[in-house]
């Protein structure tokens, strides 16, 4: 995921489709999150977040879950 950094966020929403939600980073920009249920024992979400600047370009990533 760390490829993404410094890309623009509308390459990742084409390739991965829309998030599952969008909320402000509290610097102007915005975090965008795919979330996807997984069945494991009783169930988990996954989540991939990645902070994108007021422009648009990719700046950080994270991931929680499987």
């Amino acid at each position: 995921m760390s490829s993404w950094e410094g890309k623009p966020i509308a390459e990742l929403i084409d390739q991965w489709g829309p998030p599952t939600r969008v909320t402000p980073d509290g610097r102007g920009g915005m975090v965008y999150i795919w979330e996807q249920y997984k069945r494991v024992g009783n169930g988990c979400i996954a989540s991939r977040m990645f902070w994108v600047d007021s422009t648009g370009i990719i700046y950080k990533w994270a991931w929680k879950g499987l």
